[in-house]
């Protein structure tokens, strides 16, 4: 089962999104934080990451450049 990561500030967006999902049966998880998200990444592997620009912590396009820094390419699809 594919495994999401979303990462959204605005919580009634973040859980519209994760119920949604879980009910097509997929696996997720969720943060409000670039931060926390950049720490899940290292415990999980993500098959997708939704991705919010504007988030408090470390902004999207950190969390994109941070992720590319540790593997050296984007191996996760971002939207």
């Amino acid at each position: 089962m594919p495994r999401i990561l979303i990462v959204e500030d605005n919580e009634d967006v973040r859980k519209n999104i994760v119920e949604f999902l879980e009910l097509k049966k997929f696996k997720t998880d969720n943060t409000d934080d670039g931060l926390k998200a950049l720490g899940l990444t290292l415990v999980n592997s993500y098959d997708l990451i939704l991705l919010d620009v504007m988030i408090p912590g470390l902004n999207g396009i950190s969390v994109c450049e941070e992720l590319k820094k540790k593997n050296g390419f984007y191996s996760h699809h971002f939207f």
